[in-house]
């Protein structure tokens, strides 16, 4: 082969070879990146591993230390005394920084660093399928003790829930007391939970648990005696009461249950209508709050300033007296009054809540009271006239003065048969006042309108054994107002008829001072009240300050301050003509008697 052939061959060669080698380093690079990359995520991974690994380390730690302190916790209520597990911490629910002596508790440890929360539960439960005792017959009992601790830690339990031991304990030889609270719900009633109850007794003190969700609390190992069952915040249905008394025996289980509730309050204010006003603000003494669940309803009112005055308000509050009704029928009927019989048809209705206040507005019929009286005129026996009078003789009369014991000491006096006495009078009533004595007998008296119509006649009699002055012998009823004439004759027979005076009673007219009122309530067994009373005015009508008064049938008394008379009225119309009742005090109204109204 020539020379230059073998060179060009060469050269092929080389040149072949240089671009192989020149490839083969590119691939190179990029081998030894990628190599670097993976060595970077693996590096990473063991990392977070390492840190996954420490975090695991820590929260079985947490959880180890966690089991740990509540075998502790179990171990300290084993050696609590039945009376020390019954009873919960009293400043719960904050947590002590230290374990006490209580089987209801919770309270706080710091281990390496990490804060724990211990929280310690005891309850009595039943051997016979390990129900709560309250639940199962009353004839059970409180056979052991079941505690339950349970440790939380700060770091959200680091995902994991929390720790909790249990342990049974069998109670020391004593008495039982298992108590289940409800909240008289109708038609079923409900468990109360999370209400306090307090046992106590003169060996134990006060021991104080609270219910759970089947609303049971059971104190066991109680030394045999009387206990008091108290449940602050609380009141018993139809009894209102706060606590009770109960007797538990060595050996035994007492079972007692009540229907319990946080007493609510109402809060009445009172409107009435009457002519010239409508739901105008009232007032009243005291108001009902009614409900066919409860034995007897609440009465709330203001107290009385004295034996003989009521206090009267236009808004009354029962205060925290009144219990929470739950479920079907669970509201009130709110009336003004003091007794169911004052129940209207249609009462107000209000749902009472527990520890709430609710507020309602209770209509009541409007009374007025008319109270009338008279003015009087006496008049004495001698002839003459004056101011809407005329007294006049006829026959034989004798006119004596210095008559002793008679009005102005004067009388005039006849036996003559058929003299008259005559007086002309205008009013409303007349009254003849005479002497009686054993000389005097028979009178024949005659009363004639202006038109000279008879109107009223009687034959009167004015013997008496002794000596008696200034006696009303005969009066008349209730007179239109008008002129009258009365006559007095003397009848055959030889006794005396006397003339003494005469009582005139002037026109009937409302009171102008203000009368005494007492209202005495039929429907409720003749209870009184005292209403604030004033004088009649044109703007308001009646002699009542506010005639708002209970629904229902009353007595009503009127005095003037010597005299008194009553009437009857059904305070029953809610509508703005109201209810009027009229008392009259003039000087001949029937049942008017001397006194005050009390």
């Amino acid at each position: 082969m020539p020379e230059f052939a073998k060179r060009g061959r060469a050269r092929a060669f080389a040149l072949r070879a240089l671009r192989r080698v020149t490839g083969e380093a590119g691939d190179t690079m990029i081998e030894v990146m990628v190599a670097a990359l993976i060595v970077a995520l693996i590096a990473a991974a063991v990392f977070v591993g390492f840190g996954s690994v420490a975090a695991i380390a820590g929260a079985q730690r947490h959880q180890a230390e966690a089991s740990t302190l509540a075998q502790q916790d179990e171990e300290r209520m084993r050696g609590l005394s039945v009376t020390e597990l019954s009873a919960g911490d009293p400043a719960a629910p904050s947590c002590s920084t230290a374990a006490l002596v209580y089987g209801n508790e919770c309270y706080t440890q710091t281990v390496n660093g990490e804060p724990y929360t211990i929280t310690s539960t005891a309850k009595f439960v039943s051997a016979s399928g390990g129900g709560a005792s309250c639940t199962s017959s009353a004839t059970g009992n409180a056979d052991y003790i079941e505690t339950a601790s349970t440790v939380t830690w700060a770091h959200s339990n680091d995902g994991r829930p929390p720790v909790i031991e249990h342990s049974l304990i069998s109670p020391h030889v004593g008495g039982g007391l298992v108590i289940q609270v409800t909240d008289g719900s109708q038609p079923t009633p409900r468990p109360v939970s999370s209400a306090q109850i307090n046992v106590t007794g003169s060996d134990t003190g006060t021991l104080t648990l609270t219910t759970d969700s089947n609303g049971c609390v059971v104190f066991a190992g109680l030394p045999g005696g009387t206990y008091t069952v108290s449940w602050p915040g609380y009141i018993q249905k139809n009894t209102d009461a706060t606590s009770a008394s109960v007797l538990v025996v060595d050996g035994n289980t007492e079972t007692d249950s009540y229907q319990l509730g946080q007493p609510g309050t109402i809060q009445a204010s009172f409107t009435t209508s009457y002519p010239g006003k409508t739901n105008v603000a009232a007032t009243t003494d005291t108001f009902v709050a009614s409900n066919s669940q409860l034995s007897s309803p609440d009465v709330s009112g203001i107290a009385s300033s004295s034996s003989s005055s009521s206090s009267y308000s236009s808004t009354i509050s029962s205060g925290a007296t009144i219990f929470p009704l739950a479920g079907t029928n669970d509201a009130y009927s709110v009336y003004a009054g003091e007794c169911a019989g004052d129940a209207p048809p249609s009462p107000t209705q209000a749902v009472v809540t527990a520890a709430g206040t609710t507020m309602v507005t209770v209509p009541e019929p409007a009374m007025l009271v008319d109270v009338y009286g008279n003015t009087t005129t006496e008049v004495d026996d001698p002839a003459g006239s004056g101011s809407g009078y005329t007294v006049g003789y006829t026959g034989s009369w004798t006119h004596q003065t210095g008559a002793a014991g008679n009005y102005n000491n004067t009388q005039s006096y006849s036996n003559s048969s058929g003299a008259v006495a005559t007086l002309t009078f205008t009013g409303t009533s007349v009254t003849w006042i005479t002497s009686t004595s054993n000389n005097k007998g028979n009178a024949n008296v005659a009363l004639y309108n202006a038109s000279n119509t008879l109107i009223a006649s009687a034959t009167v009699n004015a013997y008496s054994s002794a000596t008696v002055n200034q006696v009303p012998l005969w009066s008349s009823s209730t007179l239109t107002d008008g002129t009258y004439t009365l006559k007095i004759t003397v009848p055959a027979g030889g006794t005396y008829v006397a003339v003494d005076a005469y009582i005139i009673g002037g026109p009937l007219s409302l009171l102008s001072t203000k009368p005494n009122i007492t209202l005495t309530d039929t429907n409720c067994g003749g209870n009184e009240t005292y209403p604030p009373e004033q004088i009649p005015t044109s703007v308001q009508k009646g002699a009542l300050v506010n005639p708002g008064e209970p629904y229902g049938n009353f007595t009503v008394c009127a005095d003037n301050g010597s005299v008194m008379n009553t009437a009857p009225v059904a305070n029953t119309n809610f509508t703005s003509t109201a209810n009027t009742v009229n008392v009259y005090l003039n000087s001949n109204a029937t049942g008017l008697a001397s006194g005050t109204c009390t």
